[in-house]
Order: structure tokens, then sequence, then C-alpha cells
């Protein structure tokens, strides 16, 4: 590949080097003699390739040159070459080589000689691909003798089954200054897996093939002088492979060795970094680590590789190994729904862990067996809602909150203004609660083979040792970690391996191109904010800026290649403005192809907003969703100022709101009404976009709205979404509306930081309103609640505008 066609780098991942031996007989025209090569490639980084070669060729006595070379020689001679691959997108490569000969015994011939090859590779479709070179373009020459003609090629190859189980393919080579031609057919297959054969038929025409002793006799004709006909055999193992061939001469036994038809043969051997399809059936298993708080992008990629687990032939099962692992229950039921799709698959998924905290245990419930660490136990009674009133503190500080909201169930301000939740806060929270506990016990009753109530008995009674929860019925053993492969070796009666590198080995793609349409995924996670996104995952830190959102979307939208996008929504909103931004861009894309929002832990208020245009709405059972409703005010510090005796002297001119939003005074009763005002009228706003996105009326929206959360399931039930699943369910819908077959991978589209933003954002500080979002989480985090961040984000604002916020969290 590296010599023929450099470009077909780029269709490999990780590293390879090759060794070859080949023997060419005597009596053939070209190369004839003995040699040795060594081939390295390796993916350096995002889309370059980089390739080197070391061929030494050890040819007779009295032979024709390298690439026609009618002249004599004495000597062996090595060749060097150092090859370039670039991917150009998703279905164009190109490829240079740059090749260098070296004879020190024969210095007037192919010694110092400096050549460069060209490459062009297609492959905009898993079913067919083209390549085109042009080899030695300097045709350098030395002594007046030109050793290295200038040749063209060019070659397609078709596999009926879009996969490399069977290709045909057709490759033509021209000699510019002598006209020597090959023209080539062959076919490769793989009948078993890891075991490939090859075969090709060589047409070959010109003055430098066999049996032409002297050139001249030919007198100028451009004739057939031989049909070769070659098979080899390849053998694999996950990252070692054997190969060899031999090729024979069908005009003829004068061209092999002994007047035999044999005219040549190879062996060779391969190691690589990337995982090739392997003749040996191990009993593998996948090793998952699942450790801290699971993000938004983080569910998604888990997911993602879940879904391939299930399509590895080579996979036995999966282990789940949760460490220190939360997440939300919408985002649970995500994993679980993927666990499913494995078990479907006839995968076996274990689960074993040390101390199994609620979301742990959540999970592995849909395993097919759980194990538990002696030392640990499954900490898993109920769920808790933690409403944090920070009312009395602030007026002991002097700070006086002053809220507008619309919507009597948007109870965040209350968190400022009351000292405990209202009514109408209770109900809703409580009935969140309810709903979302009734979906976790009749999942974990579904996975461990007990009904619902038999399961909300044996629960009451936690938190559990791990030997009462196998006596319960929660686990099925204690066993210790290092114990882990025997157990599975015993309960499966195979030798068992666990691949703790699955997710890190890159695996040879058996598939040319990604097709013509994908599925893109954009993910929007933590607070709605303006500007760009920002991501510190060692802080756990999270916003999406409405900049960096909207430039995603309308990339996606211009995509061609793109055929449908699901829109991921792991967010409880933030800036109303920032909301309205991303909402339009989000309906733009909608408007010229299928969007599908996929809803996570919480999809609520400016997160629900974005999604009102999707062409469709999925959610999880357990999603927190909804809250439809807006909220604005101030802190007003003019009682702490009088505690520290400030005092405070404001120079005005025009209008008479101009110091509305000082933090020095309250709102004036007129101000109030006006703040009200402009709130219902963003209110209205919103109302419609969700109405004309999801086909009700104004009042039957308003109806569902005023703030109010509910979960996925209810929200089915209302309307507000038009399925309940996971981001996998919403993967498939997306597939079906745009027509893009399962096999096409999806692409994630969600822009991520640079190099260079992600070491600033973790040393330095912007001055730039956004720093007060990045401020207000880490202050949350660094307290260790991160119920705290919405607070800290709404008195650490400096320009007042309205919040489509719903901080809501659940927890075990």
């Amino acid at each position: 590949m590296l010599t023929l066609n450099p470009a077909a780098m780029t269709l490999t991942r990780g590293w390879e080097l090759v060794y070859l031996h080949a023997e060419v007989s005597p009596a053939q025209a070209v190369l004839p003699g003995k040699g040795d090569a060594i081939y390295a490639t390796a993916n350096v980084f995002g889309p370059l390739f980089l390739g080197v070669g070391l061929e030494f060729v050890r040819p007779p006595r009295k032979v024709l040159m390298a690439h026609h070379d009618f002249g004599l020689t004495g000597s062996s001679w090595t060749l060097a070459t150092f090859s370039m691959g670039m991917r150009l997108g998703d279905s164009i490569s190109l490829g240079t080589s740059i090749r260098s000969w070296f004879s020190p015994a024969d210095q007037s011939r192919m010694h110092g000689l400096v050549s460069w090859d060209l490459a062009l590779h297609v492959h905009t479709s898993r079913y067919w691909s083209a390549f085109a070179s042009v080899y030695d373009i300097t045709s350098p020459t030395k002594g007046g003798i030109r050793p290295v003609e200038r040749t063209w090629a060019l070659g397609a190859a078709f596999r009926p089954l879009g996969r490399d189980v069977l290709t045909f393919s057709v490759d033509d080579f021209l000699g510019e200054s002598s006209l020597n031609n090959t023209l080539r057919v062959s076919i490769e297959a793989e009948p078993v897996r890891g075991i490939g054969i090859v075969a090709s038929a060589s047409l070959l025409f010109g003055r430098g093939y066999p049996f032409v002793p002297d050139p001249a006799d030919l007198d100028g004709k451009h004739e057939l002088r031989d049909v070769q006909i070659s098979i080899g055999l390849t053998v694999d193992l996950a990252h070692i492979g054997a190969m060899t061939g031999f090729t024979l001469s069908a005009m003829g036994p004068q061209g092999g060795w002994d007047k035999s038809p044999l005219v040549g043969w190879l062996v060779g051997v391969r190691l690589s970094g990337q995982k090739h399809k392997s003749v040996m059936a191990l009993r593998r298993y996948a090793v998952l680590e699942l450790e801290g708080e699971m993000g938004a992008s983080t569910l998604v990629s888990t997911v993602l590789w879940l879904d391939r687990m299930s399509r590895d032939r080579e996979l036995a099962g999966v282990v789940l190994e949760p460490r220190g692992f939360s997440a939300s229950p919408g985002a649970i039921q995500d994993l679980r729904g993927a666990l499913d799709v494995l078990r479907a698959a006839g995968k076996q998924v274990v689960c074993h862990s040390d101390e199994t905290s609620g979301s742990a245990y959540y999970l592995c419930s849909a395993a097919d067996v759980v194990y538990l660490g002696p030392s640990g136990g499954i900490r898993l009674s109920g769920y808790k809602m933690r409403l944090l009133f920070f009312t009395g503190l602030l007026a002991k500080l002097g700070v006086n909150v002053q809220m507008v909201r619309i919507g009597k169930y948007k109870s965040y301000p209350e968190t400022l203004t009351l000292d405990e939740p209202s009514d109408a806060s209770l109900e809703e929270h409580m009935e969140l609660l309810e709903q979302v506990w009734a979906a976790l016990v009749a999942d974990v009753a579904a996975g461990r083979g007990k009904t619902p109530d038999e399961m909300e008995e044996i629960l009451a009674e936690g938190p559990f040792n791990a030997e009462q929860a196998v006596t319960m019925g929660l686990a099925d053993a204690v066993i210790y970690e290092d114990e882990l492969e025997q157990t599975l070796g015993d309960l499966t009666g195979h030798k068992v391996f666990l691949d703790r590198g699955y997710l890190a080995a890159q695996v040879k793609p058996d598939q040319w191109g990604p097709g013509p349409r994908r599925v893109g995924i954009i993910t929007v996670g933590g607070g709605i904010v303006e500007g760009k996104s920002t991501s510190l995952p060692v802080l756990g830190i999270q916003t999406s800026g409405d900049k960096t959102l909207v430039k995603a979307l309308d990339a996606a939208r211009k995509d061609p290649g793109i055929g449908a996008v699901v829109l991921r929504v792991e967010s409880g909103g933030g800036s109303a403005l920032a909301s309205d931004r991303i909402f339009r861009a989000v309906y733009r894309l909608a408007q010229k192809k299928p969007v599908i929002a996929s809803f996570g832990g919480v999809a609520a208020s400016g997160g629900y907003y974005i999604a009102a245009p999707a062409t469709e709405i999925v959610a999880s059972a357990s999603t927190v969703t909804g809250s439809i409703g807006l909220f604005y005010g101030k802190a007003d510090l003019s009682g702490l100022l009088g505690k520290l005796d400030l005092g405070v002297t404001v120079l005005e001119t025009g209008g008479e709101r101009v110091d509305m939003e000082s933090w020095h005074r309250p709102y004036t009763d007129e101000e109030v009404a006006f703040l009200e005002q402009q709130l219902a009228h963003f209110y209205n706003l919103f109302l419609e976009r969700v109405s004309a996105g999801r086909g009700m009326t104004r009042d039957e929206v308003h109806e569902l709205a005023q703030g109010r959360i509910w979960s996925g399931h209810r929200a089915r039930e209302l309307g507000l979404v038009d399925s309940t699943g996971g981001f996998l369910h919403a993967v498939a819908r997306a597939r079906a509306l745009a027509g893009v077959p399962a096999w096409v991978p999806v692409e994630d589209l969600t822009p991520g930081p640079g190099l260079i933003e992600k070491i600033l954002s973790g040393i330095t500080a912007k001055a730039s309103g956004q720093d007060v979002q990045d401020l207000a989480a880490l202050l949350a985090r660094s307290a260790g609640l991160m119920e705290l961040f919405p607070t800290a984000m709404f008195l650490l604002r400096e320009e007042q505008i309205p919040l489509a916020l719903c901080p809501a969290t659940l927890s075990f």
C-alpha cells in the first residue's frame, strides 16, 4: 500500500509494521532476484498519516533495471521511501512519496536517484473506491540514461456486500516512455473470519516483459507478452498477521524456475496497533470503567461505544465496573437501553463493583450477573430532591432579592424570596419524585426477576452490605476483582479474557467510507449562556454558549452530507436570550432536514425551549422536562451597603429607567409593573414557540406550562414529547426519517475547545461577561453544592436578562 498508493494509508487507523521477503525468477525481465522490505505507517494526528519504507533488492548479474531500465548492473540497491497521506474530508485522500535509491557498489547507475509519486484515493461509498497515481513524476536520469520512467496508474474496486469480506478490483499501469502496460484483475475474499484469499490475473504488454531476450525482436510492436496468475493467503490475529503468496505464468514455463510456471513467491508478517479481525475466537469481555459524574458528552460517547460493542462479533460480553459513578435517572435509562441492545445481540453483560451507589446499582440491575466486592454493598433506598432556601441568610446580610415570575410552578425564585417551598412547588416536585421512583423500582425489579411490589419492599430495607444484597436477591455473588476472570470462565465453561484496553484500541475499518449521508449529533449540556461554550471536566463545569451552538447548527444545515441531526439536550436552561438564538438555529435546521431532540436527565425551561421546533422529541421516562416559564429580578444590596456605611451617588441622564437595574436600590412599583409587562411578552413568545412546534393551541400549552416540571413519561402523555426512549432510539428515528442506513456511523458535530483554549481556560480568566457563568459554577463546585450554581449565576451577573432556568436535580 505504501509504494502502490500512499493515499490509501488514510484508510487505516493507528500504526502498522510489515516485513516482506520476495523472490522472482531470474528469467523474468522486471525486477528478478531476491528482496526484503520493511514498511511502517502511522496516523500521526487527525487527518495526517506518515509512512516509511526500506526495500533491499538483490538482482541477478544481468537484468533489466526497475521501471524498464534496459542497462546492465551487477549490484544490489536499497530503495528508501518516505510517504505522507492526508484525509480531505470523509471520502477523498491525497498521498505522496519521496523515493531515493542507494547503491554504493554501482555509483554510476541507481545510486543517488531521487523521485516522487502522487496519488489520489476516492471512497465516497462503502461499495466502491477508485485511485489514480503517477509514479516517478520527475523520471530522473543519470549519465544520459533514464533508469526510472514515469508511470501512470488507474484503479477501481467494488465491494458488493459493502464490507471487506468480498472485493473485486481492476488496475492498469502504463509506462510513459516504453508503453509497457500491466492490466490486473483481482478478487479478495474472506471465507473464514481472519483468513483472507487474494487471487489476481495480470496481463503484461510491451517491450520490457518476460521472454524477450532482445527487445529489438519486437520491432516496435506492443503485444501481449504474458498472463500471470497470483494467489495469496493472509491469516490475522488481533494485532499480528502472516501472509504468503506465489505467482504463476500462464503463457508457458520459460519464465519460471527450472522452466516451471512458478515465477515468484513471497512471505511476510504484520504487527499492528489497530485491531484486525482475528481467526481465533477468544471469549473476550470488554471492561468498561465508569468513574465520577457522567456529563452529557460522556453519556453520548458511552452509549455509542456500547452500541458498537453489540456489533462486534469477536466480543462475548461486557463487564461494567462503576467506581464513584453517578448520573441522572434519565441518563441511566439511556445506558440501560444500550445494555438491552447488547444483550439482544447475544452479549453477556456483567457488573462488578466494590461500593455500589444508587446510580451504579440502577445501571447494574440491567446486567445478566451482578457481583459485589466483599467490603462493598448497595446504597439504594430511594430518591431525594434538595431545595435550598437563601432568604434568611440574605436578609441577615442586608440583601433583598426582588423577583418577577410567570407561572405559579416556576419555583426557583422561591429559593431567594421564601423560607420554604410553596404548595405548588411541593406538588410538582413530589409528583416528579414518585413517578421517577416508580420507574426505577419497575426497571430494577424486571432486571432482577421480581415484581415491582417485591422490589419496593426489599429496597425499603436498604442500604445493604454485600452479603445482605446477595441474600435479598439484589446481587449474585461476592467476589474480589481478581477473581472475576476465573468466575466468568467457570460460569460460561470457557476460558475468558478480560480486555481492559478495548476502548483504547483502534479497529481496522471494514468499510471504505461513512456513506454519502450521515446522522450528526449536537450536544447541549449544562447551563445555556450567551457567548461561547465552556467545558472544564476536571471541575465538572459545562455551559452551552449560543454563539458556539448556532455556528454548529448552521454548519449542519449547510452540510449536504448530514441527512439528519440528533439534538441531545442535557440542560435545565439559562439565558432566555441565548435560548431564543439557539431556538432559531434549530428551527432553520428543521426546515431543511429532520431534527430529533433527545432528552437526557433534564431538558427543561430553556432546554425545552430550544427543542420546541424539532421534528420529533424523544425523552427518557425519568427526564425532568417542561418548566415552560420565565423569571426576572435582581439583588438589592442597599441594606448591605448601609451596614457597611457605604454611600452611593448616581448621576443620571436620559430615560427614567436608566438606573432600574442598579444593585444599590430596590425596584419602584412602576418598574415592577414594567418588568411584569416585559416578562409577559417573553412568556407569550415561549408559548407560541411551543404551540407551533407541538401542534397545540396556545391555551393548551399554557395549561401545561406555568413553570411546571414533568417526568418524561408524563410529558409523553400530555403531548410535550413524541415518544419515550433513549438516545439510541432517537438515532434510529433520525436514520429512518433521513433514510440513513444502520451501518453508517453517526458523526459528533458538537464543537469542542481547541488545545490553546483548553490550556487557557484552566489557568486564566478572560475579562468578559461569560466569566460570570464560569465563576458561578466554580463557586458551586468548590462548595460541593451544584444547587448553588443558579443562585451564584443570578447574583453575580451584571446585566439583567430573563432566565429560562430549571435547576431541579434528583439524587439517591
